[in-house]
């Protein structure tokens, strides 16, 4: 199918530039209002709105979600008390890209859903953080049939540079599961690798630069170390969602019987972010947890 017409779905940090990519690359994308006032910026690109999701399924034939739960994605798809969903309206051959974070069990369960109406839906978690939205350099973790993810390759290379397919269904939602508990460990290092340096009267913004010029550099260093020892913890990613992401990793570990110590303690830290009122602050506020429970032993 030629792809013109594109609906995209959940416009918050993520998707909003993720969705002005789209309008660069010459796409005419097409969304309703849910939940948050539509940005002006998108608009001024061409960004066309209406009125419900049925419309818009009967207008577009590819359809990206970028919401924050497993819930939200079955509402807007199969339509909840308040509005009917995309199912409402939407033409058999379509397809729905999914670029939000949820389980696997809920992907599958969606996926044999949609094709009853012989609709593909293709997770595709993303990686990259803003900045990689809105550079168009985000890591995209596709879980498709080969055929699928021909079609709509050149559709995601407008909003990603390193793209990936790693099986069928739910393939896309494993490997971002996993990417996920590579940070967690990183996310606690780091605090405690700046929390430790300052500690020792260390000025935490020089051990940074030092450590990302060595074998400890990383991408969680490099950001989330530099909001660390900014004590900027504006969100980016907020606690509350990286909270759900890890629950979910350890969910799918328990039914595969295995244990992720490491994980389950900075799901801990986590929630106890989210205890503390920390929840909608970026995850580089977890130096504050740790700081707090280092003060505690001494």
């Amino acid at each position: 199918m030629e792809i013109k017409d594109i609906g995209y779905i959940g416009l918050g940090n993520m998707g909003e530039p993720m969705a002005a990519n789209l309008l660069k690359g010459g796409f005419k994308v097409h969304s309703v209002k849910h939940r948050r006032q539509i940005s002006e910026n998108l608009l001024n690109q061409g960004l066309i709105i209406e009125k419900n999701l049925a419309e818009l399924a009967d207008k577009c034939q590819l359809i990206f979600t970028n919401l924050p739960n497993s819930e939200d994605v079955e509402a807007v798809i199969f339509g909840d008390e308040s509005s009917p969903g995309l199912i409402e309206k939407i033409a058999s051959d379509s397809i729905i890209i999914d670029n939000s974070t949820i389980s696997y069990q809920a992907t599958l369960e969606i996926s044999e859903k949609l094709s009853a109406k012989k609709v593909d839906f293709i997770d595709a978690p993303v990686s990259g953080g803003t900045v990689g939205a809105q550079n168009a350099t985000l890591s995209i973790m596709v879980g498709a049939t080969p055929v699928i993810f021909d079609k709509i390759f050149p559709v995601l290379q407008n909003i990603g540079n390193k793209i990936t397919r790693l099986g069928n269904t739910g393939a896309g939602q494993l490997c971002k599961a996993a990417n996920q508990i590579a940070i967690a460990g990183s996310l606690a290092a780091v605090a405690e690798a700046l929390i430790f340096s300052q500690k020792h009267n260390l000025n935490p913004v020089i051990v940074r630069e030092v450590l990302m010029g060595g074998a400890a550099y990383s991408k969680v260093l490099e950001l989330q170390g530099e909001r660390m020892v900014k004590q900027d913890f504006s969100p980016k990613f907020s606690n509350k969602l990286y909270d759900k992401d890890l629950k979910i990793a350890l969910n799918n570990a328990d039914q595969i019987n295995i244990s992720l110590p490491i994980t389950k303690m900075v799901y801990e830290l986590i929630n106890t972010c989210n205890q503390k009122g920390y929840q909608d602050l970026d995850t580089a506020s977890i130096i504050k947890v740790i700081s707090e429970l280092s003060e505690k032993q001494n």
